[in-house]
């Protein structure tokens, strides 16, 4: 089993995996508990991950993380395929029901999936494929998106279909808080989003290779840099406490994220 985090838009891959242990750290740190304790621990490791795989429960609308299994992934690219290619008739939705079979914990698990950071509700391909899955779950027929996701389809696509500036612009004008933000960090009185110039160079030789003061260095600088990505989450993205529409967008925050980055 992994924790996968949704990449944005129509790029959106299931099979991305960029925060994960790898099946050799899993092995590990398996074999370590039989090892330490013996067969009964390893049996009741793969109870717990069973139990916390089968009891995401989460209603929310914009899950942030969601873990699968190998099914639940299959069936979650299928509908992405499907939702690519345009389809939304009953054949689609019995392929799904086929690729689940009888797991309906892995079908359901691969439509709150993908719900993840409410990418449903930016991505026509994502939209599509929310609403296979949950017409596969439910055994109905592919509903419409609904007007709030027509309306938000349309902002998000008017929205990036601006230039770089133009979408800061934007933002800034429906939050102004980003423009303060960013002459901070200009100012130097909050930490740029990349490490400093004098570490990069050493960085590629990995942090294990850096010597004691640059390693020192660049762990206050990350520390730093910290506070400013908080601040940014804060004003724009999901996470925002704005009600402005776009602004909590994931296509909002990943331009405002380049935009920081450029500094």
């Amino acid at each position: 089993m992994q924790n996968e985090t949704v990449p944005d838009g129509d790029e959106f891959d299931f099979a991305t995996k960029p925060n994960d242990l790898s099946r050799t750290q899993e092995l590990q740190m398996a074999f370590g508990a039989v090892r330490r304790n013996g067969l009964f621990t390893l049996l009741k490791l793969g109870r717990r991950l069973r139990k916390a795989y089968e009891d995401q429960q989460s209603e929310e609308d914009w899950p942030p993380n969601v873990s699968l299994n190998d099914r639940s992934r299959r069936i979650a690219r299928l509908a992405k395929d499907l939702a690519r290619a345009g389809r939304e008739d009953d054949a689609a939705v019995a392929q799904i029901q086929a690729k689940a079979g009888h797991h309906r914990d892995d079908l359901r698990v691969a439509a709150l999936y993908a719900r993840g950071h409410g990418l449903h509700h930016e991505s026509p391909v994502m939209n599509r494929a929310h609403r296979l899955l949950q017409a596969a779950l439910n055994n109905t027929a592919v509903a419409p998106p609904d007007a709030a996701d027509r309306s938000r389809l349309e902002l998000v696509a008017w929205f990036e279909n601006l230039t770089s500036d133009g979408q800061w612009a934007e933002l800034v004008s429906r939050e102004p808080q980003l423009a303060e933000l960013e002459e901070d960090i200009r100012s130097g009185r909050t930490a740029r989003f990349l490490p400093p110039e004098e570490l990069s160079d050493e960085l590629r030789l990995g942090f294990k290779n850096l010597r004691d003061e640059h390693r020192q260095a660049l762990t206050d600088w990350g520390a730093a840099a910290q506070l400013g990505i908080q601040r940014l989450e804060n004003l724009v993205g999901p996470r925002a406490t704005t009600g402005d529409e776009l602004v909590r967008t994931m296509s909002a925050f990943e331009s405002a994220w380049g935009h920081m980055h450029s500094i």
